[in-house]
């Protein structure tokens, strides 16, 4: 024998609180009722229920779904003793509610069991939102101020521009198919792919090149627009799981809302519309706040024979006299340790507070970094935009002026103390190794 104590009052009450038997609300919504439950609830509402329905002479729920548990990072139940809790409050306040959202539906496929931490909440944060999503509006924004005044130009489509719409207007069925399906997780990452594709496109078409270009003009145009609508699309499927930034996302766009049918529909990103000057960036690069943070404003950028917290020389003292000894010798399994990379200069600005820092945003192949570089007294920010240098890619992050800075631009000093940045002298992809 089993006593069901009060889920059967409890269970009745999905449908005596829509009228049952002959309420309005009964007859519209129970025919195609789904419940959606934990599965620690499953054998009354698997058995109990059903038994019960079936007593009455009332119609079976239309389906019945059942969450996994979310456990610790640890793969075990979460627990204090064991110290794996997960306070989602906490997540939120250190990388916002839309962050959190995210990670839980694009990790947690619905109907699994599922762990989850601060650290895969991180990996997913900048593999998606920050390299993925914001470095591609980043990189739009800046080409649009710089080159069109920040008005969004019109479009002569050709059939590259043509594969990009047609993947785009065929995202609403396939996503709307993946929720019907309860495959929320899938359904985000059909977005994204798409998005991923806008950053192929943006790369591949090299807009920054048709900006120089005599001819490049109307191309150029029509890339930006393309990416920018592109945008609009993916800035209103992706609302439920992001309802807050897609709006930010929007207004830096300069583009209008709109519901699911605007999705089925090219073309609605309002030509001429002229974008905000500033926008935040839409996602900051995280890291895990395991991390050592160093506070220090003189770490900026490597030089021969500098250390990291070495400032400018002054100008008023002459340069020391070398100390003539031999210097320290590495290994070449030392040297293989630091890892170079190409990087390009998306967007730089000054450090308040400070004349030394810039902030620069760079791109590193698919990947959006934040570096912190002491180059302000020898660099204008707007002359930075679209340069390549040389990062040092493996470096510890630290925190200067309250900003994570994400590794560190090589640069040459001559015996006055000024820098000169190091460029590759020829047109190498952001990513590239240097060796």
């Amino acid at each position: 024998d089993h006593v069901t104590y009060v889920w059967f009052d409890a269970l009745l009450n999905y449908v005596s609180a829509l009228g049952y038997p002959e309420g309005d609300l009964y007859k519209k919504y129970w025919g195609s009722a789904r419940h959606l439950i934990g599965k620690d609830i499953l054998k009354t509402h698997a058995i109990f229920w059903p038994t019960m329905l079936r007593a009455m002479g009332a119609p079976v729920y239309a389906g019945l779904n059942v969450g996994g548990f979310l456990m610790g990072p640890d793969g075990q139940k979460m627990s204090k003793s064991l110290g794996n809790v997960v306070d989602p409050f906490v997540l939120a306040q250190r990388y916002s509610s839309d962050a959190v959202r995210y990670y839980l539906i694009k990790d947690v496929p619905y109907g699994q069991d599922s762990n989850i931490g601060e650290s895969a909440l991180v990996d997913r944060y900048n593999a998606d939102l920050a390299n993925d999503l914001g470095n591609l509006v980043s990189r739009v924004r800046a080409l649009l101020l710089r080159h069109t005044d920040g008005k969004l130009p019109e479009a002569v489509a050709t059939p590259t521009e043509q594969e990009i719409i047609d993947q785009a207007l065929s995202l609403h069925g396939t996503v709307a198919d993946l929720v019907g399906q309860l495959r929320f997780w899938a359904a985000l990452e059909e977005v994204m792919q798409f998005v991923r594709r806008l950053n192929r496109y943006f790369n591949d078409e090299e807009p920054w090149k048709l900006a120089k270009a005599a001819d490049g003009a109307e191309r150029l145009g029509t890339v930006l627009y393309c990416c920018v609508e592109g945008l609009r699309i993916v800035s209103i499927l992706l609302e439920p799981a992001l309802p807050s930034k897609v709006k930010d996302l929007r207004q830096s766009l300069a583009l209008p809302g709109g519901d699911l049918e605007a999705t089925r529909q090219w073309g609605l990103a309002p030509v001429g519309a002229k974008i905000p000057e500033t926008a935040d960036i839409l996602f900051p690069k995280a890291e895990a706040p395991e991390t050592d943070e160093a506070e220090t404003e003189n770490a900026p950028v490597a030089t021969p024979g500098s250390k990291k917290g070495a400032s400018k020389k002054s100008d008023s003292a002459p340069p020391a006299a070398e100390p003539d000894v031999e210097e320290e010798q590495i290994s070449i399994d030392d040297f293989f340790r630091v890892q170079m990379r190409v990087a390009e200069v998306v967007r730089a600005e000054a450090v308040p507070k400070t004349d030394k820092l810039l902030k620069l945003e760079l791109l590193v192949g698919d990947e959006q970094r934040t570096v912190v570089s002491g180059i302000a007294q020898f660099y204008d920010p707007d002359d930075l935009a679209g340069r390549r240098v040389v990062l040092v890619a493996n470096l510890k992050p630290a925190k200067l002026r309250g900003i994570v800075s994400q590794g560190m631009i090589l640069a040459a000093e001559d015996a006055e103390g000024n820098l000169a940045l190091v460029e590759p002298d020829k047109q190498l992809p952001s990513g590239a190794t240097v060796r």
